[in-house]
């Protein structure tokens, strides 16, 4: 009787998903061939690898509010091997409610997520959200989200090369210049590797933000190679009332590198692990304690 019980109870235990199953999509509308637009709400996945061959447009444009694009770790690859011109692997532009996540995107596009606003207007992009993607190459900018109400959580990007006339980030985000809502969340990112030939670069950029909270990131790597610039871990510049707390930020190995700026009183920076030469800290309130 003893071994019947324990032999229903085996085949009772329920198979539990996986860490990403659980976190993918459900439900969604299979986007069948890129480049493709997504012009009506609702949740879309990629169901297989994918690549194109551009350097404008974007793999995949999202010309719609309240969306859902869930890749489910396939890739999206651009053949391109030059990211010189305007291109991006998933570009949405004046969004509101879009979520972007479990992406992995590769090759030559100029900017990896670009989620864009008008800057000299009111606020035009919130509600969003950027997790979980891992993001490779020669991009300018690994994620760029601007607006209010923006989060961006869990990502890993390597090796943002920059472009001749553009500094290299990583991560930037930032809000309108006269609106007074500009609050982001930057939170548990891995950024490596962000370097630029030709200007500076940042591991994460910030301008225009009001209270944004910049959380246990790990930044590692970023260097600017040219003559008289510099490699930053995070910068928040023309912002006010952030929280820089609990990062890890390693430099380049190289002179010219600041670990954590802000504009002078601008924030507060405490808790975090700094390993960059010859600066740790500008601007910044760090009478907390860093390490």
């Amino acid at each position: 009787m003893r071994n019947q019980l324990l032999m229903t109870l085996v085949l009772f235990v329920p198979t539990l998903p996986s860490a990403a199953q659980a976190q993918s999509t459900p439900s969604c509308s299979v986007i069948e061939s890129l480049p493709a637009t997504i012009s009506t709400g609702g949740n879309y996945c990629l169901a297989a690898n994918a690549e194109v061959n551009i350097t404008t447009g974007a793999a995949v444009t999202i010309n719609s509010n309240d969306v859902t694009l869930d890749c489910r770790d396939f890739t999206i690859t651009n053949l391109a091997t030059s990211n010189a011109g305007t291109s991006s692997a998933i570009r949405a532009v004046n969004r509101n409610n879009v979520q972007i996540r479990n992406c992995r995107l590769m090759g030559g596009f100029t900017d990896g997520i670009y989620m864009h606003m008008l800057l000299g207007g009111s606020t035009t992009s919130f509600y969003n959200r950027v997790e979980d993607n891992y993001i490779a190459g020669p991009f300018r900018y690994g994620i760029l989200a601007y607006g209010s109400a923006i989060e961006v959580r869990g990502n890993t990007i390597y090796d943002v090369g920059g472009q001749a006339a553009s500094p290299a980030m990583g991560i930037r985000v930032g809000g309108s210049s006269v609106s007074s809502f500009k609050f982001q969340v930057v939170e548990r990112n891995l950024v490596a590797g962000t370097n630029s030939p030709f200007n500076h670069a940042y591991g994460i950029y910030s301008d225009n933000s009001i209270g944004a909270m910049f959380l246990n990131n790990t930044i590692s790597g970023t260097y600017g190679l040219a003559p008289n610039y510099k490699g930053y871990g995070i910068r928040v510049a023309n912002g006010s009332g952030v929280t820089i707390r609990g990062n890890i930020v390693g430099g380049g190995g190289r002179d010219n590198e600041v670990g954590i700026q802000t504009p002078s009183n601008g924030g507060w920076c405490y808790d975090n692990q700094i390993r960059t030469y010859p600066t740790a800290t500008l601007g910044c309130d760090a009478s907390l304690g860093n390490f």
